[in-house]
């Protein structure tokens, strides 16, 4: 099993962010956000205002877009400093926040490169700043990406901020760092949306939609993708218009006297609700939605209706749950229900979460968190476990293991293949690309498996000495060629007989039982330049095989191990020149070696007697100095070793130790410090016989058939159904300790 290539160098950063974002401030001092009336999200956090005009803000505040006046993220909705408890709408962009009060005055902070923040300056602001010449009269306001409107009291547009697209309507491309009137626009209209960059308006005589900025999803509904710098009608609504959203690249449109939803733009996740992936360019209609609805929101692919009912249903991509159905996919083409919402008052939809205003004032939202922009107080997004967990539904029949590079998968005693994880390549073989947090059957595969093995992004299967391959193949890993999309496991092209297989990074590999070895994929890594191969040297006396990151390895009749491949970090046991083509032997290793293991830059022996021996890149402890070196504190009783991304596990004494890299909990010590020597894996008890480590996840096989992993689940590859996002609509919560150290607990007070 490998790691990415970047793997290495962003690992300690993303190790030191999720520590980060997985702790949460004292539960105590958490209480629900009081008396919300209107709610925005935006890319990585949200703002809400409450009944006695307080706004809060919560998320990402890396430019000081939360108006606390300092730059920490939070994970809990903080007061807006410098409002006075006088607002009245808040709306917020990718990295700033505007807020009308109820003298009509505009106000805005955070990021401002563009000029966003309108107040003639590119200055970042941590607390709210009064927009030039916005200081009474404004009836609404909208904020964009990196642009902000606001409708004044005679139905003017006016924006500013970026305008690489023509999003300000002025009929330039110029930014502004104060606000100009829209062109056309100056009078007459009743409602305004911004989208990420472009912008809406609805005329109050007639109800009306004209448009302008980006177009490259046909956002502007005039039926081309040609970006427009003053507004353009929309055409085909066939009615008046009641409200407007603009998303990313897409708008929604909600009709006057039927209640109806019209969706038109990039439709790459479904966001329109027309039942199809299709992009349009003119509106159509959201499927179920041709009356009842009484408020929508846009998001970056996704949408929401808010039903007279009091009920939400959203639409489109669903990967951090910002669907609220309890599940996920990449798209979702129809409305959904979201689980759990009654009494509805408001919604927003936010880049990848959504939020909605109940009866009696309680916020609720779900989706991503990975910025706390879901207020819920914790952080879901990366998320990972410092101790074993259960696979879901795997409490036993499982009698082998195979961990990839963010998925896994057992094989079965009934000879079916189960995976859990990413699934962007279609790894999991269920014929999706949709990640799965607990484990679905690789279909396609002929009855009675024998072995499983998971690469980078693909797996493997040995089924009556055919090999079956199915996920990515990028590098024709799958021995097969061309592109494929989710596509029923391939069979390799193989000379009979297989006995064995072992999957690595891009390539795979195979063995026979004439003691002959075939590989295929990423070139020169294996043999066969894309299609199965075989070294010269490799065509009889191999017992055994494993392939890694970059580099691959056998064990010969006699003994010996030889490898070739990359050699980038001493993957032969010494700095040199790759080889790629002809195998190297490994010296210094001890006699009556009997099982390989290959990591990402590095491998591992297991010898007659238990002993391990590793070699290779050792940034953690994981390999060798490069050459060969014993592992202290084993003894000679190793059953198996598994060598992962840049951690080993082994099975010793019916127990698993793990050493290496742990910054994603993948030792299972409970903790995230990195080990030099084994520790022992928690909340295992006594009954293991097999281990499989992946990147930066681990998961055994214990005596009774099950399957516990450990690790990192940002992917959903602990496979015990937990959620990276946050699936269902939460609470937003307040820290009334006055919550100061962002994702620090609280101080009290």
């Amino acid at each position: 099993m490998c790691a990415c290539s970047w793997f290495r160098s962003a690992l300690v950063a993303i190790g030191w962010l999720v520590g980060v974002a997985q702790a949460s401030p004292a539960t105590a001092a958490l209480q629900p956000l009081p008396d919300a009336v209107q709610v925005a999200g935006g890319l990585t956090h949200g703002c809400a205002v409450s009944a006695d005009g307080a706004a809060r803000c919560w998320g990402n505040n890396e430019y000081g877009q939360l108006g606390d006046g300092g730059r920490t993220s939070r994970n809990v909705a903080m007061l807006v400093q410098g409002l006075d408890s006088a607002a009245q709408q808040v709306s917020v962009g990718r990295d700033h926040s505007c807020a009308l009060t109820a003298a009509g005055a505009v106000l805005c902070w955070g990021r401002n490169d563009f000029g966003q923040l309108g107040d003639g300056t590119t200055v970042q602001r941590l607390l709210p700043t009064a927009v030039q010449g916005l200081s009474s009269g404004i009836q609404a306001i909208s904020v964009g990406s990196s642009f902000s409107c606001a409708l004044n009291g005679a139905g003017g547009v006016l924006c500013w901020g970026a305008n690489t697209f023509g999003a300000l309507g002025d009929g330039s491309t110029s930014q502004r760092n104060s606000p100009g009137l829209v062109v056309g626009l100056s009078a007459g209209v009743q409602a305004i949306s911004a989208g990420s960059a472009h912008a809406c308006a609805i005329t109050a005589a007639t109800g009306a939609l004209r448009c302008w900025g980006y177009n490259a999803g046909g956002q502007l509904g005039n039926g081309t993708t040609q970006s427009q710098t003053v507004p353009v009608p929309v055409n085909g609504l066939g009615g008046a218009v009641a409200a407007i959203q603009a998303g990313v690249l897409h708008t929604c449109a909600l009709m006057a006297g039927s209640g109806a939803a019209r969706c038109w733009g990039n439709n790459f996740r479904g966001q329109l609700g027309d039942g199809s992936f299709v992009n349009r360019m003119l509106p159509v209609d959201v499927v179920g939605l041709s009356s009842g609805v009484v408020r929508l929101a846009a998001g970056h692919y996704h949408s929401c209706a808010q039903l007279g009912t009091g009920t939400v249903q959203c639409w489109g991509e669903d990967y951090n749950g910002q669907l609220g159905n309890g599940g996920e996919s990449h798209g979702q083409p129809t409305a959904t229900p979201v689980q759990g919402l009654a009494g509805v008052l408001a919604i927003a939809a936010g880049h990848h979460h959504s939020c909605a205003v109940v009866a009696g004032g309680t916020l609720k939202c779900w989706g991503a968190n990975s910025q706390g922009q879901a207020g819920v107080g914790e952080t879901s997004l990366p998320t990972f476990g410092r101790l074993p967990v259960a696979v879901q539904g795997l409490g036993s029949g499982v009698v082998a293991l195979g961990a990839g590079g963010e998925h896994t998968c057992a094989l079965t005693s009934a000879g079916a293949v189960k995976c859990w994880g990413r699934n962007t390549s279609a790894q999991l073989g269920d014929g999706s690309s949709a990640r799965r947090q607990a484990p679905v059957t690789v279909t396609g595969l002929p009855p009675g498996v024998q072995r499983v093995s998971a690469g980078e992004e693909h797996g493997c299967a040995l089924a009556a000495g055919a090999v079956h391959c199915w996920g990515s193949n990028h590098y024709r890993q799958l021995g097969a060629p061309g592109a494929l999309g989710p596509h029923p496991p391939v069979v390799v092209n193989l000379p009979a007989g297989v006995t064995t297989i072992s999957a690595g990074g891009y390539h795979t590999c195979a063995l026979s039982g004439a003691g002959r070895v075939s590989c295929w994929g990423m070139a020169p890594f294996a043999s066969g330049n894309g299609g199965p191969g075989t070294l010269a040297e490799l065509f009889s006396g191999v017992a055994a095989v494993a392939a890694g990151g970059g580099h691959s390895c056998v064990l010969t009749d006699t003994g010996a191990v030889r490898c070739w491949g990359d050699n980038s970090s001493g993957q032969f046991g010494y700095f040199g020149d790759d080889s790629p083509y002809q195998t190297v032997p490994i010296g210094g290793l001890s006699p009556g070696v009997q099982a390989l293991s290959a990591g990402a830059g590095h491998s591992c022996a297991r010898s007659t007697s238990g002993r391990i021996e590793c070699w290779g890149s050792s940034t953690w402890g994981q390999g060798g100095d490069p050459g060969p070196v014993t592992y202290l504190g084993l003894g000679n009783g190793v059953q198996s070793v598994s060598a992962g991304g840049y951690h080993n596990c082994v099975v010793t004494g019916a127990a698993a130790r793990c050493w290496g890299n742990n910054a994603f909990g993948q030792l299972g010590d409970g903790s995230t410090s990195h080990a030099y020597v084994p520790v022992g894996v928690l909340g295992l008890g006594s009954g293991v016989q097999a281990v499989a480590s992946g990147n930066t996840h681990s998961c055994a096989l214990t005596v009774s058939g099950g399957v516990k992993c450990w690790g990192d689940n940002t992917h959903g590859q602990m496979g015990d159904g937990s959620f990276p996002g946050v699936p269902l609509p939460q609470v937003v919560m307040v820290d009334r300790a006055i919550f100061r150290s962002g994702f620090e607990a609280g101080e009290g007070g």
